[in-house]
């Protein structure tokens, strides 16, 4: 399930990091023509023309509106992909259980702040994050898994080093 953004009217987004109101809002349009840019807090001035790259070095961004967002900024194809399976339209769609049937969280990212339920959608999301993402978290390199190490902290009398 991807993005689609039709006709002209850009979804638009402040990021909530940003309090320097110099800052453009987040802008995701249909088609090939757009503008790329970024806004660099270092210099406090927008780069036009250039693409910032994301952290696998992606720099293409058309109908790329999966900016964060929520309690934990969820934020990528394929975390709004799991909502919209577990807990949105996609599930309801293949009758399971969804706490939000007719929220389509990857057609509109924004319902999680725009939703007459945004408060209680963020802090669902976020729960879906930390048990999805967090909870989960293990790095190989170093061997450290939150949920074992979790556990020794509980078993151990939750005692800090």
């Amino acid at each position: 399930d991807a993005m689609m953004v039709e006709g002209e009217v850009p979804v638009m987004g402040k990021p909530p990091f940003f309090f320097d109101d110099q800052a453009p809002q987040f802008q995701c349009r249909a088609g090939a023509e757009y503008d790329v840019g970024y806004w660099d807090p270092s210099t406090e001035t927008y780069v036009e023309n250039e693409p910032f790259p994301n952290s696998s070095g992606r720099t293409d961004v058309e109908g790329c509106c999966w900016w964060g967002r929520g309690v934990l900024h969820t934020r990528g194809v394929c975390n709004f992909g799991k909502l919209n399976f577990h807990l949105g339209v996609r599930a309801a769609n293949e009758n399971r259980p969804s706490i939000y049937p007719d929220i389509d969280f990857c057609f509109n990212p924004e319902e999680i702040c725009t939703n007459r339920s945004s408060m209680e959608i963020r802090w669902v999301v976020g729960m879906f994050e930390w048990i999805n993402r967090v909870q989960d978290y293990y790095d190989s390199k170093s061997g450290f898994d939150y949920k074992n190490e979790l556990l020794k902290y509980v078993d151990g009398g939750m005692l800090d080093d």
